[in-house]
């Protein structure tokens, strides 16, 4: 069974939503996350965005392809990735984003392909960066989290 999470236990620290957490990340690969501040409509633009993304024509995904990257961040092409080497490779489409570090961010100097700036696509525009960071925003997402506490909502629908 998949877990599920609530947002406000997370943010407050409770041992068994943080055993829960540990879990779903590291037995089972998943996790349902409740208590946000987003709503569907937020999650259906969010989604409308991408499909919108993925109707493109190939060239114009070409430009923010992660192939060129070294990284997860960016498109990747149908048949770009393939998780077992003895079997066909993935046939879907994928549109991958993740962390910023911030500018002064000592990890940056590094050079980590997982803290890569994220790729934005000129069209949609709704997709783009400050868009999809606000929607991170808007579930308290910080760019680089200490803690569980860093990793929810901030807002009025978590007591403290």
């Amino acid at each position: 069974m998949i877990p599920r999470i609530d947002a406000c236990s997370l943010r407050a620290g409770d041992p068994l939503t943080l055993d829960a957490l540990r879990v779903a990340a590291q037995e089972i690969g998943f996790l349902v996350l409740t208590g946000t501040a987003l709503d569907a409509a937020r999650v259906t633009a969010v989604i409308a965005a991408y499909r919108d993304f993925f109707r493109r024509p190939e060239a114009e995904k070409r430009a923010v392809d992660m192939a060129r990257t070294g990284s997860n961040r960016g498109w990747g092409a149908a048949q770009s990735e393939q998780v077992d080497p003895g079997a066909n490779p993935d046939y879907k489409q994928v549109f991958d984003c993740g962390f910023e570090l911030a500018a002064g961010d000592p990890l940056r100097g590094l050079d980590l392909p997982v803290y890569a700036d994220n790729l934005w696509p000129a069209r949609p525009a709704r997709l783009g960066g400050d868009r999809l960071a606000g929607l991170l925003v808007d579930v308290g997402v910080s760019h680089r989290p200490a803690g569980p506490q860093d990793l929810v909502h901030r807002g009025e629908h978590c007591a403290d």
